[in-house]
């Protein structure tokens, strides 16, 4: 038993294509734009100077390599890209990844908004009340309308009504 890990490795030659064509140049700057819009989702800190580094590269493979390398992925996702020995095709993968965590980062600051402002409707809701019931205490009003409703509860039991009716005028 060996007390570290061995592996067999075997170097894969990359092909780089050697012209790139239109169709790749779009395919990497759609990457690109995906790739920002990531990393603003983010609020990467050096998102600029990782822009300017990766927007230099004229290799898809390698533009691949170093968006991926900067995602928080999946293992899974990441080693098939990183399987992935055609360069053009490893930068598709990365896009389509690209395409589906921006939607997730977009629809989980979605949710996120929507718990805010219930949240800050909840607050406001109860401060608001608080108010109210230090108004009535200053007023004096706090005592007599906890005799009134109490009086208007004894009514209410008087009138021998179906029991949901009463539930419902007793809240």
């Amino acid at each position: 038993v060996v007390p570290y890990f061995a592996a067999d490795i075997e170097e894969i030659a990359e092909n780089e294509p050697e012209v790139i064509t239109a169709d790749m140049e779009a395919l990497m700057r759609a990457s690109l734009n995906l790739f920002e819009e990531y990393l603003g989702a983010h609020h990467e800190r050096n998102a600029n100077d990782i822009m300017n580094s990766i927007s230099q590269l004229e290799e898809p493979g390698r533009m691949a390599d170093i968006m991926i390398s900067n995602m928080t992925l999946k293992l899974d996702d990441s080693q098939a890209v990183l399987s992935t020995a055609e360069p053009v095709e490893r930068l598709r993968m990365v896009m389509a990844l690209l395409s589906r965590e921006n939607e997730i980062l977009k629809l989980e600051d979605t949710i996120s908004n929507k718990v805010k402002t219930q949240m800050d409707k909840s607050q406001r809701d109860y401060y608001l009340r608080e108010q109210m019931r230090a108004i009535r205490e200053e007023l004096g009003d706090g005592e007599s309308m906890d005799a009134e409703v109490e009086v208007l509860r004894g009514r209410l039991h008087e009138l021998k009504l179906d029991e949901k009716i009463t539930k419902k005028l007793d809240k």
